[in-house]
């Protein structure tokens, strides 16, 4: 861009911008670095909104946004002025402070305060570099040097050549001098954001006489001017009456009135402090005198409030017209909220030590003092918090205290249920390996029944799965006792190192069993059966257990015929919660292991009955 810039410097100097020299003239009563001449860089002004400041100071001037704020009338790019009377016809009124703006939170302090009534403009560095000048808008506009269209092929979004350069480069900016579309300002267009630089941010106000013009209200049209007329009649002036069978003409309806529509109530919602109070917006401007009203300094956001029991009455000149019974109603317990959990309190600083005596805790992010978390009392904090929100806080305390214990035992019935599954299954699987581990090798049951090895790999594998499926049951805690979960107990570990040594015998038996079956020929070749279901295994099995167990009992082998009727009646039950169970198969199982259950109660009463004669 230098190098283009300086082949252009032979021309006269009518052709060439003054903005250069205006520019000049401003950057040297600025701070900063001198303009560079060498690029053809000027200070220039872009007038704005407040809405779309913060980005611009964030992000630049964008010409993707062109024409969102006005027309596009020298291409979409972004336009400046060497005039504040051009930029102020783009900017918009910033009347008061807002203490939900960010802008405002970013640009005003208790040291620069807003001054209301404020416009914005941006002074910004722009390197113009080979300026084509014109006074002619829209897409055929052409150059006033060259008479060359400015935009190539229509395309308002970059400019044409330059003429005598290799390789071609565009024009850098587009200068619109006066005459034809311009009448009073001379405009400046860049097409490339990054050539615009916002060096300085100017906050201004439209002044009349030295004095700050107010936003005045629209004034009413004038009322029609009725003029009297004065008609004479003569005495030659015949006088006309209607016919008397004329009838007299309609009167017209008059129109119904249109009902006003009310108007929506105004939101004061931003002027409710967080923690409790109303802001004062306007009121650093007679500190002194708020604060004798009662008004407080809020340190993290710089700002005066009234406190929550105090009468906003009293600081009726800082707060809108209209605002305090919106104001005034009873603090809700959201805006008491901490964000890591407790209630705030509104604590000045010469009761501080009294609030700490009572419990409260100092927040140094907030900058509040506040009572914690799960707590069930506020009537030490009283004096701390909005009038009326005690009671509602105890209330809420109660419910939420209710709530927990409701939770501590959901879960501890939750956790018993799910200890006594695992119990469950746990016995189970131990009475599946019990008959896996005597069919290995080929054995015979306690019934007497003979195992191949097949039927013994597919007892394994239940057992197996129904040890594997009570060691994911094991709960983290065992549960003692329905007081919440300080009052778990630890779990049981030897009862989960047993099963996970008995799983572990249970893998190797199963894998011995599959290489023996591997090392032997099949079983087909030697009229044994290749398949086994597992289910009708455990139902004859049960079945024949239960027989050997009434005979046990006959002959008073109560222990004996305890143990048989045990592992019985858990096989059956097993059995009833398969999936490939039918529901008419499921009811005999059921009947079979209730009457299972009958016997053991019977030898209990009489192990019972003996052990009391002893």
């Amino acid at each position: 861009m230098a190098r283009i810039v300086q082949q252009q410097r032979g021309k006269p100097a009518a052709q060439r911008s003054k903005a250069a020299q205006t520019a000049a003239a401003a950057a040297a009563v600025l701070p900063g670095k001198p303009l560079r001449r060498e690029v053809n860089e000027a200070l220039l002004l872009h007038g704005t909104q407040p809405g779309a400041l913060l980005s611009m100071l964030a992000n630049g001037l964008n010409e993707r946004f062109s024409g969102t704020n006005a027309g596009t009338a020298f291409g979409n790019g972004v336009y400046l002025a060497e005039d504040l009377g051009k930029s102020d016809q783009y900017v918009e009124l910033d009347e008061r402070l807002s203490v939900s703006s960010e802008l405002h939170q970013r640009l005003y302090d208790s040291s620069q305060r807003h001054p209301g009534n404020v416009y914005y403009a941006l002074a910004c560095r722009v390197a113009l570099g080979h300026s084509v000048r014109t006074q002619q808008s829209g897409e055929r506009a052409v150059s006033m040097d060259t008479r060359k269209p400015i935009f190539p092929n229509g395309n308002t979004r970059e400019l044409s050549v330059v003429d005598g350069v290799s390789p071609p480069v565009f024009h850098h900016s587009l200068l619109a001098e006066l005459g034809g579309a311009l009448l009073r300002y001379r405009e400046f267009v860049t097409f490339h954001g990054e050539y615009v630089y916002p060096e300085f941010l100017i906050a201004y106000q439209r002044c009349s006489g030295g004095a700050p013009l107010q936003r005045q209200p629209l004034a009413p049209p004038p009322a029609p001017r009725v003029v009297a007329a004065t008609v004479t009649a003569t005495a030659a002036a015949p006088s006309y009456q209607l016919p008397a069978s004329t009838p007299a003409p309609p009167r017209p309806k008059p129109k119904p009135k249109r009902a006003k529509k009310a108007k929506p109530p105004k939101d004061y919602s931003a002027l409710m402090r967080h923690g409790g109070g109303t802001w004062l917006a306007d009121a650093h401007k007679h500190k002194a005198a708020a604060q004798s009203c009662g008004a407080r300094w809020d340190s993290l956001n710089g700002m005066l409030y009234a406190p929550a029991s105090a009468n906003l009455s009293s600081f009726r000149q800082w707060l809108p017209k209209g605002a305090i019974p919106q104001l005034s109603a009873p603090c809700s317990l959201e805006r008491l909220r901490r964000k890591g959990g407790g209630t705030l309190l509104d604590v000045p600083f010469d009761e501080k030590d009294d609030a700490k005596a009572a419990g409260a805790r100092w927040d140094g992010d907030e900058k509040k003092w506040y009572v914690v978390e799960h707590a069930s009392s506020f009537a030490a904090f009283e004096r701390w918090l909005p009038p009326g929100t005690v009671a509602a806080l105890e209330d809420e305390a109660k419910a939420a205290a209710a709530k927990r214990l409701a939770d501590a035992q959901a879960a501890w019935q939750q956790q018993q249920a799910q200890q006594h599954r695992q119990q469950l299954l746990a016995g189970r699987a131990f009475a599946v390996a019990e008959l896996a581990a005597q069919s290995v090798d080929g054995g015979l049951s306690s019934t007497g029944e003979s195992f191949s090895l097949v039927e013994a790999l597919a007892l394994h594998v239940k057992a197996l799965d129904l040890t594997q499926q009570a060691m994911q049951l094991a709960p983290s805690q065992a549960p003692t006792a329905a007081g919440g979960s300080e009052a778990l107990a630890p779990r049981d570990e030897a009862h989960e190192d047993v099963m996970r040594e008995r799983f572990s015998t249970l893998l190797e038996r199963a894998e011995w069993i599959r290489q023996q079956l591997r090392l032997t020929a099949s079983e087909a070749s030697r009229g044994g059966a290749t398949t086994a279901c597992v289910e009708e295994l455990l139902y004859r099995h049960a079945l024949g257990m239960g027989r050997e167990a009434a005979v046990d009992e006959m002959v008073g082998k109560w222990a004996a015929s305890r143990a048989l009727y045990q592992r019985a009646k858990l096989l059956l039950e097993q059995l009833a919660e398969e999936p490939l169970v039918g529901a008419a198969d499921r009811a005999v199982l059921s009947k079979y292991a209730a009457g299972f259950a009958w016997r053991l109660r019977e030898i209990e009463e009489q192990l019972a009955e003996e052990r009391g004669g002893d």
